[in-house]
Formats: C-alpha cells, sequence, structure tokens
C-alpha cells in the first residue's frame, strides 16, 4: 500500500482541520463582508501551513493531491457548490504534488526555499484556476475579474506571498515537530504501525 494508515490517519485529520478552517474563516467572512471568496482566500494559507506539515511528515508524491481531493469534493457536494469548486483545490494539489516530485528527484530535503515554493504554488494555483473557469464558463463574477484588474492582480499576488509564508512556517514547523520527536520515523518503527 502507497499510503501507510498512519499516512492515512494525518491525511484525514489535516484534512478535518483545514476544512474547519475553512469554515471558521469563511463563513464569518462572507457574513461580515458579504464577498463570498474572500473567506476562502483568507482560509488558504493555514490550509497551505498544514498541508505542508503533511509533506513534511509523510514524503510522498501525492500527498498534497489526496488532502485536496478532500477539499474538493466536499467544497462540491455542498449546497450550492460549483463545478470549479472541484476542480480548482484539485488542480493546486496535482501542480503542488508535480512540484514536490523534482524537488524530491533532487534530493533536496523540505527546506524553508522549497517550503516556500511548494506553499506558494498550492495557495496561487487555486485562485488562478478558479479565476480561468469563471472566464472560460462565463460566469458571472468574469464581470468583476476583468472590470477590476488591479484587484483581482493583488488577490493572486497576495496569494502567491502568503501561500509562500504559509509554506516557510509550515516547513519550520514540520521540522520542530520532527525534533521533538511528534514526527519521526523512528516513533513508527518503534510501535510497529504500518
Amino acid at each position: 500500500m502507497y499510503f501507510t494508515n498512519r499516512d492515512l490517519t494525518l491525511i484525514g485529520i489535516v484534512s478535518a482541520m483545514g476544512l474547519g478552517l475553512g469554515f471558521l474563516i469563511g463563513m464569518p467572512t462572507r457574513a461580515i463582508t458579504g464577498m463570498p471568496f474572500l473567506g476562502s482566500w483568507l482560509a488558504g494559507p493555514p490550509r497551505v501551513l498544514l498541508t505542508l506539515i503533511a509533506i513534511y511528515r509523510i514524503r510522498k508524491v501525492g500527498t498534497a493531491t489526496f488532502i485536496e481531493l478532500i477539499y474538493a469534493l466536499t467544497s462540491f457536494l455542498k449546497p450550492g457548490g460549483f463545478p470549479f469548486s472541484f476542480f480548482a483545490p484539485l488542480i493546486g494539489g496535482i501542480l503542488t504534488d508535480t512540484v514536490y516530485w523534482i524537488i524530491k528527484g533532487r534530493g533536496s530535503q523540505l527546506g524553508f526555499v522549497q517550503g516556500a515554493v511548494l506553499g506558494g504554488v498550492l495557495n496561487f494555483s487555486k485562485p488562478v484556476s478558479a479565476f480561468l473557469f469563471f472566464i472560460v464558463l462565463g460566469l458571472p463574477a468574469k464581470k468583476i475579474i476583468l472590470q477590476h484588474p488591479r484587484v483581482t492582480a493583488a488577490l493572486l499576488i497576495g496569494s502567491l506571498v502568503l501561500g509562500a509564508l504559509a509554506g516557510i512556517i509550515g516547513s519550520k514547523l514540520g521540522r520542530e515537530l520532527q525534533r521533538l520527536g511528534l514526527l519521526s520515523e523512528r516513533e513508527e518503527k518503534f510501535y510497529g504501525v504500518s
């Protein structure tokens, strides 16, 4: 089995925490501002941080895609879900895993630079793919995007920067948790968990 039981448990925990953060940040933001996508934008960096910790521990290509697939299914199945809410996270997960595969292939550890790159890719690719869906499908948000290109550009740049920062923090937390023995391989071998 590619993912061990311990890997799947961590993926489940990270996904549940990310969904909880999305709900806790997204719902009040939408209620206060009336902007439907601002909550998702604000919930992105904490989710990236959690995903980077999972990648740091599991160290297998496909981790980000698996986590984002859970987000995608949940977003799509909730009332009022749109097709782009399924594809945007999935695209983000696939691109992140592709970049991780390239980084891992060079034998590089997940340091601050690699964390920043992975976090930036993950957080940046989701709004880009969502905006492209809006434009291609001619959804009502297409007008807002085309009428306010500076706001759109600011949101995209903000996504990239916040994702990179969350990636750096995620790799730092992953390193510290491993140093404390909370993410160590030795513990898994000691307890005989597969």
